[in-house]
């Protein structure tokens, strides 16, 4: 085969591949923004008859959502909840990997074994063991809802956190240790701003994954004070007005609004670095 024939056919099979990538990935696109764009149409022209949609965009489901205490109530549960779960899972995580760095015996591994375990174990009998465990010695719903979804949080935290420690120099917390810094300082003043980003969208994947969470919150809460997500699993089946509608667009809104900050962050963190690479000589 001569080497303009080659040529062609290395240009079709590039085409075509290009062509089938971009196939693929606007069928994925469709398949996933489908139910979600429902869900807004549903909000604005929604009525309580599932299929049928008004003649015109109405806001009054809106207003009726803010309206409606119980509904906040249960809102500000949710993120207080996740906010915690978040919190909690970042913090210990990114100790953990920083007294990793000065040594890493049966601790360490014993712990990763459990992160393994965690993010293979089903949550049906985590939710389970958490009932029992509960009754037994009388904790909180809150509690046990808190604990349920930090043990399902942190495997994915930790893949985030895990991705970025080879950006750490270990040299540099061990010169740190030498010149006299307490650990306390280190790992604030030294450890934790190269770790600055990667935990904020470690902090962010665990509060989403939190706020979504269904089956903790289905096994261990009886009481009248629940998450979003069982509450809109407790309602669908007794009313269909456009109120989950309501609550999964201003989810989807907040989650729009997470990912632009996220964006915003990322371009202002590589402004910086360019203006700072610009100004040193030494880095020329």
């Amino acid at each position: 085969m001569s080497s303009v024939n080659r040529s062609c056919v290395c240009r079709y099979e590039s085409a075509w591949s290009f062509f089938a990538l971009r196939l693929v990935a606007y069928s994925v696109v469709c398949i996933a923004l489908a139910p979600v764009l429902y869900v807004l149409l549903w909000t604005f022209w929604g009525t309580p008859v599932v299929g049928v949609l008004s003649a015109s965009p109405t806001m009054q489901w809106v207003e009726q959502f803010f309206r409606d205490a119980s509904w906040l109530r249960t809102g500000g549960y949710s993120l207080v909840v996740a906010a915690l779960v978040a919190t909690s899972g970042t913090a210990i995580l990114v100790c953990f990997f920083y007294f990793a760095r000065f040594g890493r015996g049966r601790p360490y591994w014993v712990s990763y074994a459990l992160m393994m375990a965690f993010l293979v174990s089903p949550p049906t009998l985590l939710g389970l063991a958490l009932r029992l465990f509960g009754g037994r010695f009388g904790l909180s719903e809150m509690v046990l809802l808190y604990l349920g979804q930090l043990v399902l949080v942190f495997p994915v935290q930790y893949f985030v956190l895990d991705s970025v420690q080879v950006l750490v120099p270990t040299e540099m917390l061990f010169a740190a240790t030498t010149l006299g810094a307490s650990h306390r300082r280190n790992l604030w003043y030294v450890y934790w701003p190269l770790l600055r980003r990667a935990s904020i969208a470690a902090w962010g994947v665990g509060f989403l994954v939190s706020l979504d969470e269904l089956v903790i919150a289905l096994m261990v809460i009886d009481s009248s004070l629940v998450t979003v997500p069982q509450r809109l699993w407790e309602q669908i089946p007794r009313s269909m007005d456009p109120i989950p509608a309501v609550v999964g667009t201003v989810l989807v809104l907040a989650s729009i609004l997470g990912i632009v900050v996220a964006l915003s962050l990322q371009i202002l963190d590589v402004k910086q670095r360019r203006i700072a690479f610009r100004e040193d000589p030494v880095s020329r």
